[in-house]
């Protein structure tokens, strides 16, 4: 009984008591913003980009499909290939939350953004653990990483904040691995990467990247020369061990944004663009930085800045301050190893704070030219390395200082008075900007009792350090914002929405799409709205997106294009109105009015004969906009002319007259099965944008898909009775997915594997620390 007793207050007096304090110092930071129903960032992004899209992703998992794409917008978005997110994240949980729709939707986006906060608090503090601070000195830097401007303005978008919550964890178990390589150290590594990768394959892994390459590049050639190449030879083994886990766990949302990714197009600022990987040009790469003025936000006042989406800032307070002091106060005592971890540390924060100066320090020119770093146009964002590796250095400052220095209560309160004038500046903004929240003020008491009851001497450091941290959480801005401020709450918008819930009722209107004509309100804001009602569209507020079926969202005016993609039902603003006077008005909203189009294309059509063929996209353009009964004849591209020609041409003599006949017998998002009888070989043609994701059946045989009317999909069926079905399933994304959990699988079965030799090799570490033979730091 003793045996088991001891490890569990072991546990409690290195842990347990501090990671108790962190999460009673969470709760309390966010509590009067959850009682008050605040949300984060509920402005254009997660209004009409993520809340519409993640409500529809969860809404198609919930119906146990797998949300490829997403049928509601721009003509079919492919999400499968999204540098936003990769859809195999786990922690965005999809098909077991429902996200809701309109304000639901950006109040779930909200609690998801509470839930990775969290994960990074606990990450920081598992990376101070692992570059060999303390308890207390993990606090204190997690709580920093907490507070920091940074994060404040990564959690205005939920796929952000997600990617870089693991972060931390990569930086811990990157130098858990320099100093005890093996599988440990490969599980944590390989983990946490590929976490941070699926949860967004964009400018976190360019960060993620940047940051093993020095890291490592630093820290090899200096175990080479202070434990010699065998301790080296391992270190590299382990990596390509974790490189090898992480390529086969993350190639399922790197592959494909990777490739597709050349075929889409970025807006990079106001009429700015760039085409699969073209550079982003200097005009648009200079946005967003810090300017010289606000270097003071580095010391005091959490009042967000306008770079990071007007949330960002560089903030570190003085809780920052005070641990970088004490991080080099003690550096000559450090042993060799963490004499290097300040130094590397110290120098990549510094790096930090330049890049977020942007063009005033000349980084922005520097990375202008750098390959991947010249995909990030913002130089506010570089700023997380200022935030997390000044979190490092305060937690291992703190750690450090505590067990070196028993200060005396006199010495205690001069300490305190120096650093005591940065907080009276924090209280005075504070009490200006309205962002305090005393409640984290309660976890000192609380925390101070429970030190002495977990034998933890009280110092005078230790008190001011637990103070700090309680301080910075109360006083910090902590990102969220009324949500009665939120742009839900335009008049445009709530106009808009109740139009939209007029459309419901409408008779085919989730079979076919609707076109939006308004100059008051945009295109890309109707759809993003139809999208919580499943209306499908031609428009979406996104970027990148595939190039093609970006400028088809803009052909408005391009006669008759909109009726052959299925356009059904029209929305026309005060100021527009339909071009053609066979369009039938159905009724008025306000100063809405929503028109029946007269010659729309249904879903499906069967057609016996071709119009001709088409050699580019502009030619058939100028065949659409003069016009062809697009319900009774097609057009192919040339080299599919003669073959599909000659196909239909083909009759044969029938035992019983067969009309033509097409229902669709089953539909869901990603599957359409039609029963299809046919008097005469004919091209049956289902009326979604044509993507090489989409596959064809018929009656059980697969068959090459033909890409008809320019972006449709259509296949070749023999005259009689047919079975038809269609599926959505990208081919390399799906066995990209049966890589990534096999990999999960064999890395699962070898930790359970090498358990038990972990557990005997880290009991005979404790054997030898507790007789003597070696130090606690060696072991």
């Amino acid at each position: 009984m003793e045996q088991r007793t001891e490890p569990a207050k072991t546990f409690w007096q290195r842990d347990g008591v501090f990671l108790l304090l962190l999460l009673l110092i969470f709760v309390l930071r966010y509590t009067p913003s959850i009682l008050r129903g605040d949300l984060f960032g509920p402005f254009i992004d997660n209004i009409w980009i993520y809340g519409p899209i993640f409500s529809r992703a969860s809404e198609i998992a919930l119906h146990g499909s797998c949300p490829y794409w997403l049928d509601t917008m721009l003509t079919g978005y492919p999400l499968f290939d999204s540098p936003h997110f990769s859809i195999t994240y786990p922690f965005y949980f999809l098909g077991w939350i429902n996200y809701g729709i309109e304000l639901d939707a950006v109040f779930t986006l909200t609690r998801l953004t509470f839930f990775h906060l969290l994960i990074l608090y606990l990450n920081s503090y598992a990376m101070i653990r692992l570059a060999g601070g303390g308890g207390f000195g993990a606090l204190c830097g997690a709580t920093l990483a907490l507070i920091g401007g940074s994060t404040v303005g990564y959690s205005t978008w939920i796929t952000i904040i997600a990617s870089y919550s693991w972060l931390p964890l990569l930086i811990g178990s990157a130098i858990w691995l320099l100093k005890r390589p093996g599988f440990a150290s490969v599980l944590l590594l390989s983990a946490s990467a590929s976490l941070l990768i699926i949860a967004s394959p964009a400018q976190s892994v360019i960060h993620a990247l940047l940051f093993c390459l020095c890291f490592f590049a630093c820290a090899l050639p200096w175990f080479v020369k202070n434990q010699g190449a065998g301790h080296a030879l391992k270190i590299i083994l382990s990596l390509l061990v974790a490189l090898a886990f992480v390529a086969g766990l993350t190639a399922v949302a790197t592959i494909p944004m990777t490739i597709d990714t050349a075929g889409m197009i970025r807006h990079v600022g106001n009429r700015t663009a760039v085409i699969g990987h073209q550079r982003i040009p200097w005009q648009a790469f200079t946005s967003a930085q810090l300017e010289p003025a606000q270097l003071w936000h580095v010391f005091a006042s959490s009042w967000p800045l306008g770079i990071l989406g007007g949330f960002g800032g560089p903030y570190i307070g003085p809780l920052g301050v005070a641990g970088v002091t004490l991080s080099w106060l003690r550096f000559r005592g450090q042993e060799r190893f963490g004499k290097f971890l300040v130094m590397f540390s110290t120098l990549f924060a510094i790096y930090g704070l330049l890049a977020g100066l942007g063009t005033h320090s000349g980084i922005t020119q520097l990375h202008f030219h750098l390959p991947l770093l010249n995909r990030i146009r913002e130089a506010g964002r570089h700023l997380i390395w200022f935030t997390i590796f000044v979190s490092l250095l305060t937690g291992l400052g703190f750690d450090t200082c505590a067990r070196h220095f028993r200060l005396s209560l006199s010495g205690g309160i001069g300490a305190a008075i120096v650093a005591g004038g940065l907080w009276i500046v924090e209280l005075v903004i504070a009490y200006r900007s309205h962002t305090w929240n005393w409640l984290p003020l309660c976890v000192i008491p609380v925390g101070l009792v429970l030190l002495h009851l977990a034998r933890i001497g009280i110092t005078a450091l230790v008190t001011t350090g637990l103070t700090f941290s309680c301080l910075a959480a109360a006083i910090a801005h902590n990102g969220t914002t009324p949500s009665y401020l939120a742009s839900y709450y335009d008049p445009e918008n709530l106009i808009a929405l109740r139009v939209i819930q007029g459309l419901t009722n409408l008779p085919g209107i989730y079979t076919s799409r609707v076109a939006f004509r308004d100059s008051a309100f945009r295109p890309g804001h109707w759809a993003m709205d139809a999208s919580f009602y499943g209306i499908r569209s031609f428009y979406m507020n996104m970027t990148p997106v595939p190039y093609d079926q970006f400028w088809d969202m803009n052909r408005e005016s391009l006669p008759n294009y909109r009726e052959l993609m299925g356009a059904r039902y029209l929305v026309c603003g005060e100021k527009e109105k339909p071009r053609s006077d066979s369009d039938t008005l159905l009724f008025q909203g306000g100063q809405y009015r929503i028109y029946r189009l007269a010659n729309s294309m249904p879903l499906t059509v069967l057609v016996h004969e071709l119009g001709g063929y088409y050699s580019d996209a502009a030619q058939f353009y100028s065949r659409i906009c003069l016009g062809f009964d697009y319900n009774r004849i097609a057009y192919v591209s040339q080299p599919d002319y003669n073959h599909v020609s000659a196909f239909l041409r083909q009759r044969s003599p029938l035992t019983e007259e067969v009309p033509d006949f097409v229902q669709i017998v089953k539909s869901d998002f990603n599957n359409r099965t039609l029963c299809v009888a046919t008097s005469a070989p004919s091209l049956l043609i289902l009326n979604e944008y044509y993507n090489k994701a989409w596959h064809a059946r018929v009656n059980g045989r697969e068959v090459p898909l033909l890409r008809v009317n320019l972006n449709q999909i259509g296949v070749l069926l023999r005259q009689g009775r047919n079975i038809v079905h269609f599926e959505y399933k990208p081919a390399l994304f799906w066995k990209l997915l049966i890589l990534q959990r096999a990999t999960f699988a064999i890395l699962v079965l070898t930790a359970i594997a090498a358990y038990p030799v972990g557990r005997s090799a880290s009991l005979k570490r404790s054997s030898l620390v507790e007789t003597g033979a070696v130090s606690p730091d060696t072991a």
